[in-house]
């Protein structure tokens, strides 16, 4: 399993937009084959902070939605709404216990 974590820093002026193109996102590749879940959230202490945590069966399923047209297209208009680089870390997990 791949555990996806990304952090996207809005502009102040562009954080709404930032939001409606994220939440279309996450709606739309919920639906990726492979994907096992998908979520943005904003930051508590700084709003204009999206991060993003995202599951996967296997980097076959990452690779694949990467190369999915709503990705493409979301990806294609990041640049002009982020206020810093993104952040995006993919893990390997081999093993995961529930807590609680």
């Amino acid at each position: 399993m791949l555990l996806v974590v990304a952090t996207l820093p809005a502009k102040p002026e562009t954080r709404e937009e930032l939001h409606a193109l994220l939440a279309d996102l996450a709606k739309t590749s919920r639906g990726d084959a492979g994907c096992l879940s998908y979520g943005f959230y904003a930051d508590v202490e700084d709003p204009t902070v999206f991060v993003s945590v995202e599951t996967w069966d296997a980097q076959e399923s990452l690779d694949a939605h990467m190369q999915q047209p709503h990705v493409t297209a979301g990806l294609g208009k990041l640049g002009d709404l982020l206020g810093g680089a993104p952040s995006i870390m993919v893990h390997d997990v081999a093993s995961t216990t529930k807590a609680m």
